[in-house]
C-alpha cells in the first residue's frame, strides 16, 4: 500500500494570457498526478520574468515586491499541504486550492447534523403550540 504523497507547486507567467499590466502569475499544484491552477492576482512585466527560477530578475522595488508575493504564495501552499497531512489522510488538490482561496468545506458529523435537525423541528413544534394560545 502506498503511503508517501506527491506533492509539488510551480509558479508561472502565463504568456496566453497577456495583459497590459504583464504575463499573470499562476501557481500549478500538483498532487499525485492531479493538477490545480490558482491564479495569484499579480502580473509580471514580460521582460523581467525568468522561468528558468520563476522569479522575476531585477532589483527595483516592484520586481522585490513580486518576488516576495511569489515567495509567500510558495510557503503558504506548502503550509497548507502539511496542515492537511496532519489532520487528514487523503489530501486532493481541491482541498488545497479550496483552502488557500478560502473555501475550506466544513465539515459536520451525523450527529452535529441529527442535533441541528432536533433542534429545529423543536423550535417548530414550539411555535404551533404557542401561536394558538396568543
Amino acid at each position: 500500500m502506498r503511503t508517501q504523497q506527491t506533492f509539488s507547486v510551480l509558479i508561472w507567467a502565463n504568456k496566453s494570457k497577456k495583459n497590459n499590466d504583464g504575463l499573470p502569475l499562476y501557481a500549478r499544484i500538483t498532487v499525485d498526478g492531479r493538477r490545480a491552477e490558482i491564479s495569484l492576482k499579480k502580473s509580471v512585466p514580460e521582460s523581467s520574468w525568468d522561468p528558468k527560477t520563476s522569479k522575476c530578475s531585477g532589483n527595483s522595488e516592484e520586481i522585490r515586491v513580486i518576488n516576495n508575493h511569489i515567495r509567500q504564495a510558495e510557503s503558504e501552499l506548502f503550509k497548507i499541504y502539511s496542515e492537511l497531512q496532519m489532520f487528514d489522510n487523503f489530501i486532493t488538490v481541491d482541498a488545497i486550492k479550496n483552502k488557500y482561496i478560502g473555501f475550506d468545506e466544513v465539515k459536520k458529523s451525523l450527529l452535529e447534523v441529527f442535533e441541528r435537525i432536533t433542534f429545529y423541528m423543536y423550535n417548530q413544534f414550539l411555535k404551533s403550540i404557542l401561536v394558538p394560545l396568543f
